[in-house]
């Protein structure tokens, strides 16, 4: 059978519209997103640059944006640094008589039980009274803790450094100087360290004033009653 011949259809004529006539496509409307964060003039994590606070948990200061979008801690916001020097030299200076009441009120007081292994001949490395220093230290170091994570309590930090400073001054003239428990000074003699030994003797003799260490009063009748022996108690038998 032959194929049939395919018929040729006649296409319609194009249609044209004007472009005013052409609908519009419908648009969805679709909310504006918000806006990219722009971190504040000045963000720096370094402690040159001041940096703008966030309000913390309880209504104090919690810390500040660094540009990464990390969350400060407070204790980027430095103290200027001579108040920071005022306030450990004054701790510094306070350390001296705040010793010297605990020295008689506590070691000499309730605290006697620990402290009395201090004035007696010290046959092991080391004492019952040394558990003072390192609860001092603990405290001193709860301190450091608050002051830099804690709002507001900043000023710790510096008050830490002196004491800090103030101990270890007296543990080189008490502990290393005077009693010798390391061999720093070996026969090495200090002038104003030798004051403060002849001072420490004293103490010893009478367990009496002074009860400072940096800085003692000695009274003049026990100063005079020490000048008639010549016993010293500081001495290793």
């Amino acid at each position: 059978v032959a194929p049939s011949p395919r018929r040729r259809l006649a296409r319609s004529p194009r249609r044209t519209f004007p472009y005013s006539a052409i609908p519009p496509s419908p648009r969805r409307h679709l909310a504006p997103s918000p806006p990219c964060p722009v971190a504040p003039p000045n963000i720096s994590p370094f402690p040159h640059s001041p940096i703008p606070p966030l309000p913390g948990r309880r209504g104090g200061e919690m810390g500040a944006m660094s540009e990464t979008g990390l969350v400060l801690p407070v204790s980027v916001h430095p103290m200027p640094a001579p108040t920071t020097i005022l306030i450990a030299i004054v701790a510094f200076v306070m350390m001296e008589p705040f010793t010297a009441a605990i020295h008689r009120w506590v070691m000499h007081g309730i605290g006697e039980f620990l402290h009395r292994s201090h004035h007696r001949p010290m046959l092991q490395r080391f004492e019952a009274n040394d558990w003072y220093p390192v609860m001092f230290a603990a405290i001193v170091n709860l301190g450091f803790f608050a002051g830099f994570n804690w709002d507001g309590f900043g000023v710790l930090v510096p008050v830490g450094i002196g004491v800090t400073a103030y101990g270890a001054a007296y543990a080189l003239v008490h502990d290393v100087y005077i009693h010798g428990r390391l061999n720093w000074f070996a026969n090495r003699q200090v002038a104003t360290f030798d004051r403060l030994a002849e001072a420490h003797r004293i103490h010893h003799l009478y367990s009496a004033a002074p009860y400072g260490m940096l800085a003692p009063v000695v009274p003049a009748a026990l100063r005079e009653r020490a000048g008639h022996t010549t016993r010293n108690p500081l001495v290793k038998a």
